[in-house]
């Protein structure tokens, strides 16, 4: 099973390219987590379709969580979208940087 493909991976570390009986196993390994995301997305846009509650309360039903009340203000999501957009730019500006810098010690 998964065992024998994993030790094939690691008896074939050493060399420039895998065997092609490692490949599948890494293709399906994909497939299969693009799958589980498709999975999850759906099951969130099923829960937000209708105002559905996704954890829903046994004691105060109108306490229920659902996607609209569980979510950030509109300023928050905007804010926290900025970032997340500038963050990664400047770790490349910093890895860029740090990689100019050492090529100067050379």
């Amino acid at each position: 099973g998964h065992f024998h493909k994993i030790v094939k991976v690691f008896e074939h570390a050493g060399r420039k390219s895998a065997p092609r009986a490692v490949v599948p196993a890494v293709e399906s390994g994909l497939q299969s987590g693009t799958g589980t995301i498709l999975v999850v997305l759906c099951l969130f846009w099923i829960a937000g379709y209708n105002n559905t509650p996704y954890y829903p309360s046994l004691t105060d039903p109108s306490s229920s969580l659902t996607i609209f009340n569980s979510s950030s203000s509109h300023f928050t999501l905007t804010c926290m979208s900025w970032v997340s957009i500038i963050v990664p730019a400047v770790a490349a500006y910093i890895a860029y940087a740090w990689y100019a810098m050492d090529r100067k010690h050379e």
